[in-house]
């Protein structure tokens, strides 16, 4: 098990039990704390240490990628990455990437589907990789309405679609499947699928989740540490 160093708060939430299950957690409050938390479990002779920093997703999130406060957490960043280099010993690799990149979606990019509402029993995913599940015995009326609506600005495709052309990778098993919308929308514009059910998410001003280059391709950079081993 490798130790993980990513926010306090996250020590008991379900998703890092499902993601982080057999590692160590190791939690932070400061981006300080980040830094010498991973310095000492390298001089402790870890071999491998995972850290985690979200303030680039929340940042882009809340402000979106276009205007002062994504410039200045991209600043905040490489302040971040210099530190770490600087307290690492050059016997270290710091290797930094992302999980996913983000497409800017303007207020009027949010798009509600009207059309097809009557249609749907319930939705589910993220805005730019929206499931809609059909109502009793209208999989196939949803499948053709969503395409009118939205085939310009998406990727429409059924369930069987999504499994056969392997978007999930090799066809799974058991209940993953089952777990897929009758219909899914994969935005290819700027644009994001409004759920009805949460209202708040449209105040999001960017998003993740579809199949474009802008969300799919992430950085990966690497350095060795600046510090000289005693």
């Amino acid at each position: 098990p490798i130790p993980t160093v990513t926010k306090h708060e996250f020590r008991n939430s379900g998703f890092t039990d499902a993601q982080l299950r057999g590692t160590r957690f190791v939690g932070w409050s400061a981006t300080s704390s980040l830094v010498v938390h991973c310095r000492e479990l390298v001089a402790a002779g870890e071999r491998l240490v995972h850290a985690y920093y979200p303030g680039v997703d929340t940042v882009a999130h809340e402000h979106g990628l276009v205007g002062e406060f994504y410039r200045a957490e991209l600043r905040a960043v490489d302040v971040l990455v210099s530190s770490l280099l600087e307290e690492l010993p050059d016997s270290v690799a710091l290797v930094v990437t992302s999980d996913h990149g983000q497409m800017h979606i303007h207020a009027d990019g949010w798009v509600e589907l009207p059309e097809i509402g009557p249609l749907v029993e319930l939705q589910a995913g993220d805005a730019r990789f929206r499931y809609l599940y059909a109502r009793p015995g209208a999989a196939p009326e949803l499948a053709a309405a969503a395409h009118d609506a939205v085939g310009g600005r998406a990727w429409v495709r059924t369930r069987e679609e999504v499994l056969d052309d392997g978007w999930l990778g090799p066809r799974p098993t058991g209940s993953i499947g089952g777990r897929i919308g009758d219909v899914v929308l994969a935005a290819r514009d700027p644009v994001a699928f409004v759920d009805p059910a949460m209202p708040k998410e449209r105040l999001l001003r960017s998003m993740h989740g579809s199949l474009t280059a802008a969300e799919m391709q992430v950085p990966l950079v690497a350095g060795r540490g600046a510090a000289r081993n005693p």
